[in-house]
């Protein structure tokens, strides 16, 4: 059999998404009806109200035909590897989707159409194999760059599909070949991509109100550029996508501060900028123990110089807040009983401090001597 494509024009009617598209792999195996589950994350994520209007008014464009394989498991029918973004748009202008899942605008977007293409130009490969390198041109080293967790899916696909008798460093390194990237980059991408799939395999490790949605794989893999959370996982390097030595209960941990909201929504790492605070707290023994007891990263983040200077650094803090207390008070605020109740409780902590200070010093100079 030829490995050219063959060009045609098929029905929209005998078009089927792909099931193993990177970009919506896991959305086709979580639900009983993965057609239906993939248009709704599309009409979340792939803005398509303008794709539905821009083929409505002007038609497709032959010039970027749909690449297509025949469906294994249905005679005459076609797997769209690349296109199913427009696939699903010209399902919504067939009617072809049931309009209880669509918004009044959308609806209204189909309803404006003038044209309504019922054939679409096609690009048939006897292979899904066949296309696969094209897309790692197209999607990770060209003009149309998927997101990092449909670059990993692809590199996988593409290790598991030609390069599976390799060893793994030589995986890599074709792989890398591929796309026209850096080794090292595309076993981060993998190794984000282990973490990202046990953990999803896991549940989430059981974290309340962690869904699929409130991962971000970026974040996972931008973690893995730092050497103390690389340590903290267990792992070998930000390359070690095998991850033998991987301690689960520290990635579960991971996942909880960095995904898990409380209830105004926020997570205990914040922004993402704030890696490197935790990449510091979670190589000190003190800190750590601390960010576990409080769930308080800046607080954490304090015990990363030691228990001294932590204490200096608590001290300072609480001194500036009584200094701004007083400028308060000094101006409009006009205190009550609850406030003088306040500063009386903050007399018997400080009087008890000052104690347990007076003491510690004493210690020190026994031991000293």
């Amino acid at each position: 059999m030829s490995e050219q494509p063959e060009a045609l024009d098929l029905p929209v009617t005998q078009l089927d998404f792909d099931a193993r598209n990177p970009r919506f792999m896991d959305t086709f195996g979580n639900t009983a009806q993965p057609d239906t589950h993939a248009i709704e994350r599309m009409l979340d994520e792939e803005n398509i109200h303008e794709l539905v209007g821009s083929i409505g008014q002007r038609g497709y464009f032959p010039g970027e035909p749909l690449l297509v394989t025949p469906n294994p498991k249905s005679s005459g029918r076609y797997i769209v590897v690349e296109g199913n973004r427009r696939l699903a748009a010209l399902r919504l202008l067939n009617g072809l989707i049931e309009k209880d899942n669509l918004s009044a605008s959308l609806i209204r977007v189909i309803e404006q159409a003038e044209i309504r293409p019922s054939y679409v130009s096609c690009l048939s490969f006897p292979k899904r194999n066949a296309i696969l390198r094209y897309l790692g041109f197209r999607h990770i080293s060209g003009p149309r760059r998927w997101e990092p967790l449909s670059k990993a899916r692809y590199l996988s696909e593409l290790i598991s599909t030609f390069y599976q008798n390799l060893k793994l460093e030589e995986q890599l390194r074709v792989v890398a070949k591929d796309i026209g990237s850096r080794k090292d980059y595309a076993a981060q991408l993998l190794t984000a991509l282990k973490l990202y799939d046990l953990s999803k395999n896991r549940n989430y490790f059981g974290l309340q109100r962690l869904s699929e949605h409130d991962i971000s794989f970026s974040l996972i893999t931008t973690a893995l550029s730092y050497r103390d959370i690389i340590d903290f996982l267990g792992l070998e390097s930000r390359e070690d996508c095998i991850a033998q030595n991987l301690r689960e209960d520290n990635l579960k941990e991971l996942f909880a501060w960095m995904f898990a909201q409380d209830q105004q929504g926020e997570t205990i790492l914040g922004e993402s900028r704030n890696l490197r605070l935790l990449a510091a707290v979670v190589s000190s023994d003190i800190a750590l123990a601390e960010l576990r007891k409080t769930g308080d990263l800046d607080r954490a983040y304090v015990f990363t110089s030691g228990p001294a200077e932590a204490l200096t650094q608590l001290l300072d803090n609480a001194a500036t807040q009584l200094t701004e207390s007083s400028e308060m008070v000094i101006g409009d605020v006009t205190p009550d009983d609850s406030h003088l109740a306040q500063i009386d409780r903050i007399l018997k902590i400080a009087d008890n401090l000052q104690l347990l200070i007076q003491r510690g010093i004493q210690q020190r100079k026994r031991r000293e001597f």
